[in-house]
């Protein structure tokens, strides 16, 4: 064999190797090392929750409607050791402030997911081209009112905690995240945030939408257009 092929043979033999030692550390590694980690137990806690709403938040219907579901879980959640809260805790008065803040925050998220779910399924406007879907659109109407109906009832709850926050001002709480939620729950207080106002309107235009399409479908001359 002449030392030209056996160099070949050789580099070749050497490749596998490396294949077989590259294939080994991957079967054999952990899965943190591909910058996942697994979840390695249930969601417990409202911080929990609260915390996978924040990494998994996206726009899409499926993923409006699961982080839905998983801040409505979050609500009946007990909360972390306040060793383990998300802000510094030192008294129980503290702790309750602590507490309201979360849940109201938590309602706010709900409710403004059930309106972004309603928007989905509404409609600006009707135009006469829009009509030959009356049916489809009925229907979104029909569903859209349902979501934002489901938004008046985490709204009324994030406004009822936001006064309570609003008159319990004098516990001071402080943190990155505390902060904007203690800035929001005030503004949603004083009514700079006001999805109450927001909604009504909403439902209130399908109703006038609504009486288009009806209107549209009791016009015997419709079937005779074009």
């Amino acid at each position: 064999m002449d030392r030209s092929r056996f160099e070949g043979m050789f580099r070749r033999h050497i490749c596998a190797v490396l294949l077989l030692l590259l294939a080994a550390s991957i079967l054999t590694a952990d899965a943190d090392d591909f910058g996942f980690i697994p979840q390695r137990r249930k969601l417990k806690y409202v911080e929990e929750f609260y915390a996978l709403f924040t990494q998994n938040h996206m726009p899409s219907t499926d993923s409006t409607e699961q982080n839905i579901y998983f801040l409505q879980v979050a609500l009946n959640a007990p909360y972390k050791h306040p060793i383990q809260a998300l802000c510094v805790i030192r008294t129980e008065a503290e702790h309750e402030q602590y507490k309201r803040l979360l849940r109201a925050r938590i309602a706010f998220l709900i409710a403004q997911g059930y309106l972004q779910l309603g928007y989905r399924y509404d409609k600006e406007e009707i135009y006469f081209f829009n009509l030959e879907y009356a049916d489809e659109l009925a229907k979104g109407f029909q569903i859209a009112e349902h979501y934002y109906r489901e938004a008046i009832v985490y709204w009324d709850e994030a406004k009822r905690l936001a006064a309570m926050i609003y008159k319990n001002r004098s516990i001071r709480l402080s943190g990155g995240l505390i902060d904007a939620i203690l800035d929001e729950a005030r503004r949603i207080h004083v009514g700079d945030i006001d999805y109450r106002k927001t909604i009504n309107f909403r439902i209130k235009d399908l109703e006038r939408k609504k009486k288009i399409i009806a209107n549209w479908g009791q016009n015997p001359a419709r079937g005779r257009q074009g």
